[in-house]
């Protein structure tokens, strides 16, 4: 039967374009913002009625640095220097914004703090903005003034004023336009890569109780209870993912409830009988693969289009399902703490604010891109915590133990000491299959056996070649993988 695609909000292809766009935007946004200029203000206050009385143009600097023109705080704030507190700015600009020109037009800078030497103070004047002097004249400690003998109404107006180093109790917007100045891009990419370094210890400690460590424990030569493969899985890292679904399909398959249909354009599922009781998750699995209940006749399959049917939520009602056999096998202590909880929170922070505080910084920031390395510690930060917190809390006791048990299965399954050549061991090789799929040690799995003997399926036809036990060996170490990486696809924020 025919699949029907459909588009949802909740896939994970959409939610990686929604970040896309995002950081398009961002990108957009520092090439074309345009930020409020000294020179909007200075036009105001060029057309006002006491420009016409006086003649003045009024530029103060308060204690905290702020800067205003006329009776207007600008964007530009003093900048701190490593070797002193600057002010920079171009308080006329007609090109920008037309002004009215003029003769013997007075530029008056007043001062919260006291002022330099004039050979620190420079005014600058360029497309018809004549200066008496670059210099100022000075009529107190604080207060300087610069006459423009002649001023277009396209000229424009800069001043720098180099102050000693401190002279400011700088405030926090002043302080934030600073920074860019003070910390070169390597220290801030450090200072990113510090915060990422922090995340990743985190998670190692979070991580430590599920650390599998090879061959520790002893072997067991069967599963040792009757826990699916997928929640077995679970158990043994930690932490559920597309690997544990591949290992349930695969494990159906072995039931011969489906069937797996290999060709050039990929794999498919087929149903094969209608089964009467199917767990949690593979019901959903089945529901969303869209597996028709009716048996299959010649080779009749439908294909898996993951990527386009299975939706986030179905995806974390599948990793629930697995998650709730452990937990109906009392696995868990009884009052559960919620610090995963807060730790995906930590991570949608360090994600988002990352992306946010990028983007701000270098469209609110002179040179603000020099900053731009330090967000990119805090986005893999909550990466990190997202792709390696656990799915599982704790285990008590009695899941310490099973975990325990089916570690020693695993180490069966990765002994290097190869097994006989036999009916009953080629059995095997496809009965603990989707254990080897589950734990990730499918090579392993298969190099303990003669692949000369191991026969094909029924639950498993390939379409060039349906009669190549080699082809099916061939495809057994990619068709896991190839079906977990369709669900990771759609699951890459679960």
């Amino acid at each position: 039967m025919n699949s029907r695609f459909t588009v949802g909000i909740n896939q994970g292809v959409l939610r990686l374009g929604l970040v896309v766009a995002l950081l398009a935007g961002g990108a957009w946004l520092v090439f074309s913002n345009q930020q409020p200029q000294a020179d909007i203000a200075s036009s105001t206050t060029t057309t006002s009625d006491n420009f016409f009385a006086n003649r003045t143009i009024s530029v103060t600097v308060q204690d905290d640095g702020r800067v205003l023109v006329g009776q207007q705080e600008i964007a530009d704030t003093i900048t701190r220097l490593k070797n002193s507190d600057e002010l920079r700015v171009e308080i006329l600009n007609g090109r920008k914004q037309p002004i009215l020109g003029g003769n013997d037009i007075v530029i008056q800078l007043d001062s919260a703090v006291p002022l330099p030497s004039t050979q620190s103070m420079r005014a600058y004047g360029i497309h018809g903005a004549d200066l008496v002097s670059e210099e100022p004249v000075r009529s107190s400690e604080t207060t300087a003034r610069w006459t423009l003998s002649q001023l277009s109404s396209e000229g424009s107006v800069s001043l720098v004023v180099n102050y000693a180093p401190q002279s400011f109790a700088l405030g926090t917007r002043a302080w934030l336009r600073s920074l860019p100045e003070l910390i070169t891009w390597p220290v801030a990419t450090l200072a990113g890569l510090i915060v990422w370094l922090l995340a990743a210890l985190l998670m190692f400690a979070a991580r430590r109780p599920w650390q599998i460590k090879n061959r520790a424990g002893g072997v067991i030569f069967s599963p040792p209870s009757a826990l699916s493969p997928g929640a077995a899985g679970c158990l043994v890292w930690g932490k559920v993912g597309p690997a544990q679904l591949a290992a349930t399909l695969v494990a159906m398959a072995a039931r011969g409830d489906i069937q797996l249909v290999q060709s050039p354009a990929g794999y498919r599922v087929a149903r094969r009988r209608a089964i009467p009781a199917l767990s949690i998750t593979e019901q959903i699995l089945l529901n969303e693969l869209r597996i028709g209940l009716k048996a299959v006749t010649n080779q009749e399959s439908v294909e898996a289009t993951i990527a386009q049917q299975l939706f986030n939520k179905k995806i974390a009602d599948a990793y629930g399902g697995l998650l709730d056999e452990l937990r109906q096998r009392g696995f868990f202590p009884q009052h559960q703490t919620s610090g995963r909880v807060w730790l995906r929170f930590l991570a949608s922070c360090l994600v988002w604010g990352s992306i946010g505080g990028a983007i701000l910084t270098t469209t609110m920031l002179p040179e603000g891109v020099r900053l731009i390395g330090f967000w990119i510690g805090p986005l893999l930060a909550g990466w990190q915590i997202f792709s390696r917190i656990p799915s599982l809390p704790r285990l008590n006791s009695v899941g310490q133990s099973e975990r325990q048990r089916w570690l020693q299965f695993r180490n069966f399954l990765t002994d290097p000491t190869p097994l006989g050549g036999g009916q009953a061991e080629a059995r095997a090789f496809l009965i603990h299959l989707p254990y080897a799929i589950t734990f990730d040690v499918v090579p392993q799995w298969l190099a303990r056996f003669n692949r000369d003997l191991i026969g094909i399926p029924d639950w498993y036809f390939n379409t060039d070649n349906p009669a190549a036990s080699k082809v099916f060996i061939e495809d057994i170490l990619t068709i896991s993988s190839h079906i977990a990486h369709d669900f990771a696809k759609v699951a890459i924020s679960e």
